[in-house]
């Protein structure tokens, strides 16, 4: 039983570390959705900005990670045709830890929060 749970651990980051190399593959080709012309998009893009730079445990910017977040919840709210949408992120300190927080500042901003996020290594069975 224990080999058997070391194995599934294993497997786990072995397809943590396959995700962003895989990725890179598609990043020249990928544009990043921003909605800056959103009614919402500042007020929201200012308190989660405000919020990851409070609790953050690095000394990196977190514009990008702020507007990223933006985006996809405005996205996830504005177009009625996705279905269970998410936003799968690597990044757990920031985004995956403070869950609760950032989707009380959405609910603030835009009448319900569409999106989940999802930590990637929870994405992996």
């Amino acid at each position: 039983r224990s080999t058997e749970k070391k194995r599934l651990e294993q497997r786990k980051k072995n397809a943590l570390k396959l995700f962003p190399q895989r990725a890179k593959i598609f990043c020249d080709l990928i544009n990043d959705v921003a909605n800056k012309s959103h009614l919402s998009f500042d007020t929201l893009f200012k308190q989660i900005h405000d919020y990851l730079i409070a609790v953050r445990t690095d000394l990196k910017r977190k514009e990008h990670d702020a507007k990223l977040l933006t985006s996809a919840f405005i996205w996830a709210y504005e177009d009625g045709t996705l279905q269970n949408p998410h936003f799968i992120t690597t990044d757990w300190t920031d985004i995956c830890k403070n869950k609760p927080k950032l989707y009380s500042f959405v609910t603030s901003c835009l009448p319900k929060n569409c999106l989940k996020i999802s930590f990637v290594i929870d994405c992996v069975s």
